[in-house]
């Protein structure tokens, strides 16, 4: 019996010590064995397939920035005073009068820009040796050359030189005209934004001007026995303006404005001195549209009562153009 089971337990024993060898074999010979041929291994072991990574999107390049500006403004003018009337036969103010501007962007805060301004009005009624005179039309024409620099959101400073000169009536350069109305020199503008930040931007503009005047007196223009004559000075001007926002919307913006200045024309003695206010509204079109109405308030300030006054209704389209 002992003789039969100890070949049978020597066997089964030389069984399982060989089943116990060859495990480790197969165990490190499976994953080679499982990969088909052909495909690489790390393909193989690769995470199941998920949903495909989102494309990024690619930038828009920056539009490039504009160079010129350039707007027209068509404007016609009313009358509004009662004594506000062109003599007969005299030119009056039944057409339009265009103003416009130029401006060529140098740098990012920095412009050179064009600009002209059609000062167009009826005078009022004044008395001259106690006989009735009135103004008509006057119209001076003035061009604006100058350099900005925006130093801040809040604030600018620029340098121009102006030349203002009457085109009617009568014209500077008419040769029966022995006192022609001319005003010329170098003007530095300071313009500051104040207020609380609102849809239309702060809504308190202040601005401070001086004119270095270049004044002379024409030959033959008499002169009293002793008149100081001025050369060469300085002349301020002084403005605030109000816009205010309406309603929480930036289409229809109405605004107020007061200046107080001085002109000193050549052949004036001395320089004038006026108040002046608008009121008015600015309307928002199209990208390339925009209008105003306002009513500009004129009244001189120098001595002896009797002096010039105009209140004038201005309608103004301006249409913009991009280069």
């Amino acid at each position: 019996m002992d003789l039969v089971r100890r070949p049978i337990l020597c066997a089964l024993g030389w069984s399982i010590a060989l089943l116990a060898g060859a495990l480790p074999a197969l165990a490190q010979e499976s994953p080679a064995a499982a990969t088909p041929t052909g495909i690489p291994v790390a393909a193989a072991q690769a995470a199941p397939t998920s949903a495909p990574a989102p494309k990024l999107r690619t930038p828009k390049p920056p539009e490039p920035r504009r160079q010129i500006d350039l707007t027209i403004s068509p404007a016609k003018t009313f009358g509004l005073g009662g004594d506000q009337l062109a003599p007969p036969g005299t030119l009056t103010d039944n057409q339009l009068f265009i103003n416009g501007e130029l401006v060529i962007h140098l740098l990012p805060r920095t412009r050179l820009y064009e600009r002209r301004d059609n000062h167009v009005d009826l005078g009022g009624r004044t008395f001259k040796k106690g006989k009735a005179s009135y103004g008509g039309l006057s119209q001076d024409l003035e061009y604006d050359t100058g350099l900005a620099y925006e130093v801040s959101k809040q604030l600018e400073i620029g340098e121009e030189f102006m030349y203002r000169y009457r085109v009617c009536c009568p014209g500077a350069g008419d040769p029966a005209n022995a006192t022609p109305r001319r005003e010329q020199g170098l003007r530095t503008q300071v313009t500051y934004l104040a207020g609380p930040l609102t849809r239309i931007g702060r809504p308190l503009r202040l601005r401070v001007e001086g004119n270095y005047v270049n004044h002379h007196l024409d030959l033959g223009l008499g002169l009293p026995a002793g008149t100081p004559v001025l050369g060469k000075t300085w002349v301020p001007k002084v403005s605030a303006t109000l816009t205010v926002p309406v309603y929480g919307q930036t289409k229809v913006v109405p605004y107020f404005t007061v200046e107080h200045y001085s002109d000193f024309y050549d052949n004036n003695l001395t320089p004038s001195m006026t108040n002046r206010t608008y009121i008015g509204i600015r309307v928002r079109g199209t990208a390339l549209t925009s209008y105003r109405a306002y009513i500009k308030s004129e009244h001189q300030a120098n001595p002896g009562g009797d002096v010039s006054h105009k209140v004038v209704l201005f309608l103004e389209s301006s249409f913009k153009f991009h280069y």
